[in-house]
Formats: structure tokens, sequence, C-alpha cells
């Protein structure tokens, strides 16, 4: 057991320093990305707007709104999660450099950018644990 000096140092350094955790915060980002797809939901948990009876005619696949061939589909196959971890702070971002046209035009009817506030709440659990340290320190 250290002091409080020794403590406060491993705290700074473990601010300065989150890329430790920037794997888990990727991998649980992409998943949850995957799990709100297939669940045919917004970010938020809402259900999407169901697709119309001339799309549903002409669609190649069976799976939920946004991703016709399920975990192969662009909406999830091609996500791509990026996760900085700079000096004192952790950003994350997904894109889809595949799509052809902007996310945005297909995010007005069936919201797909964002973030499960699940996937939030776990994100601030893991740094507060990470920069506080694992017990004894």
């Amino acid at each position: 057991m250290g002091t409080l000096l020794d403590r406060n140092r491993g705290i700074l350094t473990r601010i300065e320093n989150q890329q430790p955790i920037a794997e888990a915060v990727r991998a649980r980002i992409f998943e949850g990305n995957a799990l709100v797809l297939l669940a045919g939901q917004t970010p938020e948990g809402q259900a999407v707007a169901p697709l119309k009876p001339s799309t549903l005619r002409h669609r190649q696949g069976t799976g939920p709104p946004r991703i016709p061939r399920g975990r192969a589909s662009q909406g999830i196959a091609g996500l791509v999660v990026v996760v900085v971890a700079a000096p004192s702070i952790l950003t994350a971002t997904k894109t889809w450099p595949a799509f052809s046209g902007p996310v945005e035009g297909m995010n007005r009817t069936r919201p797909m950018v964002g973030f499960r506030p699940e996937d939030l709440a776990w994100l601030r659990e893991q740094r507060r644990t990470y920069i506080m340290g694992k017990g004894g320190d």
C-alpha cells in the first residue's frame, strides 16, 4: 500500500494513458451496434420504421430493416469503430466507409448513428474503474 501521493501519481498516469481499455471499448461499441441493428431498433432502443411493400418486393435477404443479410450486411460487417486514447481523453467514432451514399439520409427514417445508452454507461464505468485503479494502488 503506497502513500496518497503514489496513488495520485498512478491515477494521473492512467488518465494520461487510457490505451489499455481502448480495444475493449471498440469491441463493445461494435457488438452494441450489431445488436441494435439485428433487433431492428434505434441506438436508443426504439423500433425503426418498417420497410415498405415496394422495398420488400425487390429486397435481397430476409434480415431486419437496414441489414437484409444479417451480420453479413454492410451495416454490421462494414462498420469501422475507431477508438483514440489520447492524453486525458478517450474518443470513439463509428463510420461505414463502404456505403456509397451518406449515412445521414438513411439515418432519418431508420437511425443507426449513435450509441446505446447501456454501452455509454459501461464505457463510463470502465474508464472510472481503470483510472481509479483496481484495488490497493
